[in-house]
């Protein structure tokens, strides 16, 4: 016998019946949100941040801190359309430097990171 779920309401964004709702409960107790923010696209992102992502720490992007990643990222992709094997490691170390200042991380995180993105994407390294 195929197991049975509880969970098979639509969302009709009728009252609590609502994805944002959903979320809520569901992410309650997600310690590490903000890694999964990148990978985030929602349309309800905005009300979800209100309610709940505001009390995470994502700092606040200067428009030149912006303007350097955006630059490094179409730099990236302009070298990869001309030489799909294009290595923009060096590229990629400068946004990591940002990154890392504005989250003022320590060696033993940057650590941890690399070692995830290393698990998962191994083809990178």
């Amino acid at each position: 016998m195929a197991p049975t779920s509880t969970d098979t309401k639509f969302f009709t964004n009728d009252g609590r019946n609502s994805l944002l709702e959903r979320f809520k409960q569901t992410l309650k107790h997600v310690d590490k949100f903000d890694v999964l923010v990148g990978y985030f696209r929602a349309s309800g992102f905005y009300a979800l941040y209100k309610d709940f992502l505001e009390f995470l720490p994502i700092p606040f992007f200067e428009k030149n801190e912006k303007n350097k990643i955006i630059k490094y990222v179409s730099e990236i992709i302009k070298e990869q359309k001309i030489n799909p094997r294009y290595n923009y490691n060096n590229i990629v170390k400068k946004i990591d430097e940002i990154l890392i200042k504005k989250y003022n991380l320590e060696k033993k995180e940057i650590s941890e990171i690399n070692c995830w993105l290393k698990r998962h994407y191994s083809r990178l390294f």
